[in-house]
């Protein structure tokens, strides 16, 4: 029976290595982050049109049970003022791995621009899926600053219903 559950766990974690390793070929090859010597291409100004016209911004944090939406230019504007203008330090992200999304979309209700973005673990990063390439921005103090005030605010909801 131990031999069956070694075998098991085995496949799985080759399974789960040969997944990670695909997905990381696959995320190297699409993003869009300088190479050494490679001149930086930013993406802000792009981003910069797009979400100067949407009116509304849906926020949803993976596995944490978070949903909300915000309407209004001026929250859409402040989720931008949360992305700096140089490349994600990603020493601390796993490749492929969010902790959340966040969807912009004009007065009609049609999705403009999606994103998606980490926030725990020492990740604070926002990818932007652009013109066929995937540029992976640094998220500023503030833009962690508001998702924490979230959940503590999920945290103390949490603790009040028990």
């Amino acid at each position: 029976m131990k031999q069956h559950v070694t075998i098991v766990c085995m496949a799985i974690l080759t399974l789960v290595a040969t997944a990670c390793n695909s997905e990381k070929t696959k995320n190297n090859s699409e993003t869009a982050s300088p190479a050494a010597g490679a001149k930086y291409e930013s993406p802000m100004a792009k981003v910069n049109e797009i979400l100067s016209g949407c009116v509304k911004v849906e926020y949803l944090l993976y596995n944490m049970g978070i949903t909300f939406e915000s309407e209004s230019n001026e929250e859409v504007m402040r989720f931008y003022s949360y992305i700096l203008d140089q490349p994600a330090n990603s020493t601390n992200c796993k490749p492929g791995k969010y902790d959340g999304s966040v969807v912009f979309k004009d007065a009609n209700g049609d999705i403009k621009l999606g994103m998606e973005f980490n926030i725990l673990n020492g990740c604070a990063r926002v990818s932007i899926p652009l013109n066929g390439k995937k540029y992976e921005q640094q998220m500023n103090e503030n833009g962690l600053s508001f998702f924490n005030q979230v959940l503590r605010m999920k945290a103390k909801a949490e603790t009040e219903q028990h």
